[in-house]
């Protein structure tokens, strides 16, 4: 009889830890997960703006209109690019960086991408 009761007793207490437990860990997820959430960075580029990046970045065109882009690199290095409208492109700026060393351009594998707006009417959406 003891032992029934006893085996009972540990039961309820085992399930009450583990719905503690179940219940302590759901909350910490939920919390944890809306605290981590990191929103995108992403700058807007009107026509003549410029703005750089160190890493690499993708470019969305949000206007109407074909868009230019004009990206410099180092001293030397210029990438001159058209996006369609609502087009994305994106860049790895690392093989960018090394294919221009290749051509004999003056830039270094630490450099950074200065992007600039050089359209008339679109603007630019830039997520480095």
């Amino acid at each position: 009889m003891f032992k029934n009761i006893f085996k009972l007793g540990v039961a309820g207490i085992v399930g009450l830890s583990i719905a503690m437990v179940a219940k302590e860990n759901a909350s910490a997820d939920y919390a944890t997960n809306s605290r981590n959430v990191t929103p995108m960075h992403q700058t807007v580029l009107e026509t003549g703006w410029r703005s750089s990046c160190e890493s690499n970045f993708v470019i969305q065109n949000l206007g109407e209109e074909v868009a230019k882009v004009k990206i410099t690199l180092g001293k030397d290095g210029k990438i001159q690019d058209t996006i369609q409208r609502w087009d994305k492109r994106g860049y790895d700026l690392t093989s960018i960086l090394s294919f221009s060393k290749q051509l004999g351009k003056t830039v270094n594998i630490d450099d950074v991408a200065l992007i600039e707006n050089m359209s008339k009417d679109s603007r630019l959406s830039f997520n480095c």
